[in-house]
């Protein structure tokens, strides 16, 4: 009888390995891909011998990466103006026969007054 477990330690541990087992085999729900839409689908596209570019900023009305064509698109959980950031979302599509090198450390923005500005680095953007 000296080498017997006392059923009080056994319970626990049975409820848990019971526990941990239904929960590695439920099912998890799919993730669905997010639309990648062509650039020129966007207002803010140009074509340039094979490289198609559109700049899509936010507006604070639908998400950033919401398909142009959705009617009812979905609207962002986190207003990024108010934190004093205005994410834009770059979308390339090389059709040329060249290969494309983007730094993104080299890509800028100007403003309506001329004013170029650096993008922030995900880092920056977060704090901010």
């Amino acid at each position: 009888m000296a080498n017997q477990i006392p059923l009080r330690v056994i319970w626990p541990l049975l409820v848990f390995f019971l526990a941990a087992s239904m929960l590695a085999c439920a099912s998890r729900s799919q993730l669905r891909p997010k639309v990648q839409a062509y650039p020129n689908q966007f207002p803010n596209s140009v074509n340039f011998k094979g490289l198609a570019i559109a700049v899509v900023p936010f507006d604070g009305v639908r998400d950033v990466y919401s398909d142009p064509a959705d009617p009812k698109p979905r609207k962002p959980d986190f207003d990024w103006l108010k934190g004093g950031v205005r994410p834009t979302r770059i979308i390339l599509a090389n059709e040329s026969s060249q290969p494309v090198l983007v730094d993104p450390s080299q890509i800028t923005c100007v403003d309506t007054r001329g004013v170029t500005y650096k993008a922030y680095g995900p880092r920056e953007a977060g704090d901010a």
